[in-house]
């Protein structure tokens, strides 16, 4: 399972249910990399969206949400394995918010952040650095027309726990 994300200095995610900055390089890298996929996020991120997600499959962990043809509702953490497991072998990417985040973030064995110094108003934050939980920076390049401000960075989970 892959993690997606992208914070700033602080790690904020994002500021009244918008990501803490909006830059059209991290859109692209985001489509790009989740595009045939499952996304797995939580109800107030799928709220955020105007639709599901084209080209991938949308799958919300909430126990309050009332189905929906267009995505996969997943009711219990428990059930997220099996759900999973039926999805053809489809790379798995977390996209938030940041409760989902730390409910999974332990089973990730990558994470692709957007990351910027700068620090931007927010009230949504990541559950840690990555750093700070033992992940390892794998790569690190800037992001294209940024003046390097922001960079794509890689990091690696040397041991992620197993999603039973």
């Amino acid at each position: 399972m892959n993690l997606i994300a992208a914070v700033d200095g602080a790690w904020h995610i994002g500021f009244g249910s918008r990501t803490a900055y909006h830059l059209p390089q991290d859109l692209h890298h985001f489509r790009r990399l989740t595009y045939g996929g499952v996304v797995v996020m939580g109800r107030k991120t799928f709220e955020t969206l105007l639709h599901p997600l084209e080209g991938r499959v949308n799958l919300v962990l909430s126990r309050c949400m009332q189905p929906r043809p267009d995505i996969v509702l997943c009711r219990e953490l428990s059930l997220l394995p099996g759900m999973l497991r039926s999805m053809e072998n489809r790379p798995v990417w977390v996209i938030g918010g940041a409760e989902i985040y730390r409910l999974l973030l332990p089973f990730c064995t990558c994470a692709h952040m957007t990351y910027t110094e700068r620090i931007y108003p927010a009230d949504c934050t990541f559950p840690a650095p990555l750093p700070a939980l033992g992940w390892m920076l794998e790569s690190e390049e800037p992001v294209p027309d940024t003046n390097g401000e922001f960079q794509f960075r890689v990091y690696r989970n040397p041991a992620p726990k197993t999603l039973a």
